[in-house]
């Protein structure tokens, strides 16, 4: 007896036995090993702000950010991917990065500048890494640094009791 049943030529014919679904590799849970009370840092709109850690409720987690004079005070649930731990890592104002300075990105990875400048649009930031890559940021921005960069030129250290 014959099937009268289609078949195109590229479909693969179906398993004997029924494929059951693989149990996923365990992974390291969403905050990161995180904990209350730990010194941050956190993303937002391109700008990397200090903070601590108020509460890790699984997904999400509870953060106050500590920012500098010009940005609004946050206490509140962000997603984990915008949490990074503060500990080996500076943050400085895109205006007082100079070449050398080495960036941490948010995965993790780092990049070394090769050049900086102003543009000449839009009040933005134009950085050359030393791989080749460029980037455009505002002049908000506020990048998190290795803390094997080297120190601000003088001229960008604030001047004691002033």
């Amino acid at each position: 007896m014959t099937s009268t049943t289609p078949t195109h030529p590229s479909t693969p014919p179906l398993p004997a036995t029924p494929v059951l679904p693989t149990t996923p590799a365990p992974v390291s849970p969403p905050t990161g090993g995180l904990r209350v009370g730990q010194p941050v840092h956190v993303n937002t709109h391109a700008t990397w702000l200090p903070g601590v850690v108020t509460f890790l409720a699984g997904t999400r987690i509870g953060v106050r950010t500590q920012p500098p004079a010009g940005h609004m005070p946050f206490s509140g649930v962000v997603a984990p991917w915008v949490v990074r731990p503060a500990r080996g890592a500076s943050l400085r104002p895109v205006a007082h990065l100079r070449g050398g300075d080495v960036v941490l990105a948010h995965d993790g990875t780092t990049h070394t500048i090769a050049t900086l400048r102003p543009a000449t649009f839009g009040g933005r930031w134009l950085l050359t890494y030393t791989s080749g890559h460029r980037v455009s940021l505002p002049a908000t921005a506020v990048l998190r640094l290795t803390q094997a960069t080297t120190p601000r030129p003088a001229a960008h250290r604030r001047r004691a009791g002033g």
